[in-house]
């Protein structure tokens, strides 16, 4: 740790330092008020919260599938922020719990929004009636801060990981949020957020899209839909954002020039 001081006088640098010094070495206080000790496993973690839906794991990608294995048998979804979790691991997770309805996010899921609430690296947005399916955890914070300035909100917004529309692991998260989204009462209509899908996976995404009764909006960078898709396909975040409210609001959009 390296901690430079540009001051005018001595004494300023020097009261600069100091109280530096005292930040870095200063103990942390106890914010939970209580003085409850934290839980250190999930096991502890239920008994203290046993009406929990998600967990939220963080933790070296060689010990994540462990942690995540374990919440999806507690039947919680999970929120799984590490990453360097092996592709096996990945798959195995995702078809636990597909079998099970549960939300496996990841790995390496930066970003989601569950009843508006944000998870990971979220902006503060307010909630609303625009669900997200992002492969892209900037992707989906990108298209969250457009809404909000066209006035719009999120309901949900499930990050999926990186990977999930990868030839190997085939939609499996995309596909259930999807499903998820549709019977949403509190979602009116829905983006989907990616990089280009596998081409064998793209007719499966295709067909999970086409199940939704409610309008469809897709930025897969790169891609090209579908010759008679079912959404409307557009190329940015920003025109992702932009059609998903006209056609929430009724009126007509065009794509940015």
């Amino acid at each position: 740790l390296i901690i430079a001081v540009r001051a005018a006088r001595d004494a300023a640098a020097a009261a600069a330092l100091g109280r530096a010094r005292a930040l870095v070495v200063e103990r942390r206080q106890p914010t939970d008020g209580g003085g409850r000790a934290r839980p250190r496993t999930l096991i502890t973690a239920l008994r203290q919260m046993p009406d929990a839906t998600v967990a939220l794991i963080s933790v070296p990608g060689a010990y994540a599938a462990f942690e995540a294995r374990r919440a999806l048998g507690h039947g919680l979804h999970v929120f799984l922020f590490s990453n360097n979790v092996p592709l096996a691991d990945e798959i195995a997770l995702k078809q636990l719990a597909r079998r099970r309805g549960l939300l496996c996010m990841g790995p390496d899921c930066g970003t989601a929004y569950l009843g508006g609430i944000g998870l990971g690296f979220a902006n503060v947005v307010k909630a609303g009636r625009v669900g997200c399916v992002a492969a892209s955890g900037t992707g989906l914070q990108a298209v969250a801060a457009h809404l909000a300035a066209l006035g719009e909100g999120i309901s949900h917004g499930i990050g999926v990981g990186g990977r999930d529309l990868s030839a190997e692991v085939g939609g499996l998260m995309t596909t259930l949020a999807l499903e998820l989204l549709a019977a949403d009462p509190g979602t009116e209509a829905v983006v989907v957020i990616s990089k280009p899908p596998a081409p064998d996976v793209l007719p499966a995404l295709e067909r999970a899209i086409a199940q939704v009764a409610k309008p469809v909006v897709v930025c897969c960078l790169g891609a090209r839909p579908a010759a008679a898709s079912p959404a409307r396909w557009v190329s940015t975040l920003a025109d992702a954002a932009g059609a998903v409210a006209a056609v929430l609001d009724g009126r007509p959009w065009a794509p940015s020039p």
